[in-house]
């Protein structure tokens, strides 16, 4: 059984670690172990945290940090789990991360994503789907895939969801997923044509230049360039 680290990011949080230290302590998967970064708070976050820590499955640092990125570099340090996936307390509701493309055993393509810039999105950027952990409120916010697509309901759901919760995304710059080449969007010609047109449609349903399909291609480039 898959051992998941949980990693939890918190500054300042008394008004909402609770909540996150319970949703944690509810999970029925019992293989947990629970990592909380605690940067110099100064409102009590720390005594909060304090009456959980009998649970042998939380870890708990409080420590200076140089950011959230530090931060969560710190936590995952101190993980020792299979699966790792963040839980911060406050307003992210959204992580992802980079995805290594590989035919066979092989890497052929690497895409290292990086932090929202408001506007991003207009210029061809978009975070790889397969990296994406996202809270269920958020996701009952965002609302459900668009089942007429049959390739690119990742992409109109990243732009909903970008619209919604771009101040709420975290980029976290580690390798989240091994993909195997050979999926919906990534099967060959037939695929890219019918991903074209399904872009364009999308790009349409949200008010977003379709030229920025081309965009989206030229960005792909550099990542069959760049090896881990």
């Amino acid at each position: 059984m898959f051992k998941v680290s949980v990693i939890t990011v918190c500054f300042n949080s008394a008004s909402t670690i609770e909540k996150t230290l319970k949703s944690v302590a509810n999970q029925t998967y019992q293989n947990i172990e629970h990592i909380i970064k605690e940067g110099e708070s100064n409102d009590g976050t720390n005594l909060l945290i304090e009456p959980y820590l009998s649970d042998s499955r939380i870890l708990y640092k409080k420590s200076a940090d140089d950011g959230i990125y530090d931060a969560i570099n710190q936590a995952i340090r101190l993980s020792s789990g299979d699966i790792i996936c963040f839980l911060h307390s406050d307003d992210t509701e959204v992580c992802y991360g980079n995805v290594i493309f590989q035919r066979g055993d092989q890497d052929v393509r690497y895409w290292k994503s990086s932090s929202y810039k408001n506007g991003s999105e207009r210029y061809g950027w978009m975070f790889p789907h397969t990296t994406l952990f996202i809270t269920a409120e958020m996701h009952r916010i965002v609302g459900e895939y668009a089942e007429a697509y049959k390739i690119s309901g990742d992409y109109d759901y990243i732009l909903r969801l970008i619209k919604i919760a771009r101040s709420k995304m975290v980029y976290v710059d580690q390798d989240i997923v091994a993909m195997k080449l050979g999926g919906a969007s990534t099967s060959g010609i037939k695929s890219f044509v019918a991903k074209f047109k399904e872009d364009v449609s999308v790009l349409m349903k949200n008010n977003i230049s379709i030229w920025v399909v081309w965009l989206k291609i030229i960005r792909k480039i550099p990542q069959l360039m760049i090896r881990k």
